[in-house]
């Protein structure tokens, strides 16, 4: 015996009750025009500007490449705290972001090598926004952390 299927009921989709509004309580003065810094000012990565973008789909879901490059030319040294400008390695690093607009976004820059010139070390260019050897940024492992937190504990597996 097969059962005719039964329409799910869905509640009607949650809008802002003030979105409506919006317009008339930002200030016109308040909008900022888009200009190339717009997309470096939104990623929020100290000393980094994206300086390319790239659409992407593949399997269904859309990828947004961010190439970014350093904003400048010394970094500091971990372990005495002095400038150093004498760099001498570079490699191309990815990593995951949080998504923008639905995309999955990849943020690709160079990875840095620099050897002091006051203690001698040689070391890698600490970023904020990433821990060393990681391949996502730490607000990406802050929303994930965020989501398994709300996660019920009856629905892990």
């Amino acid at each position: 015996m097969v059962l005719p299927p039964v329409p799910l009921s869905l509640p009607p989709p949650k809008i802002a009750k003030d979105a409506a509004k919006a317009s008339k309580r930002i200030h016109q003065e308040n909008f900022q025009p888009i200009v190339p810094q717009t997309l470096t000012q939104l990623l929020g990565f100290p000393n980094m500007e994206v300086t390319h973008f790239y659409i992407e789909e593949q399997e269904g879901s859309q990828y947004l490449h961010l190439v970014c490059d350093h904003q400048q030319d010394v970094a500091l040294c971990p372990r005495c705290q002095q400038a150093a400008t004498s760099g001498y390695d570079h490699k191309t690093r990815s990593v995951r972001h949080l998504d923008v607009f639905g995309m999955r976004t990849i943020i690709h820059f160079e990875k840095r090598r620099f050897d002091c010139e006051v203690c001698g070390t040689p070391f890698s260019e600490l970023l904020s926004w990433i821990e060393p050897k990681r391949r996502q940024t730490r607000a990406y492992e802050q929303q994930i952390y965020e989501r398994v937190k709300k996660r019920p504990a009856n629905k892990w597996p």
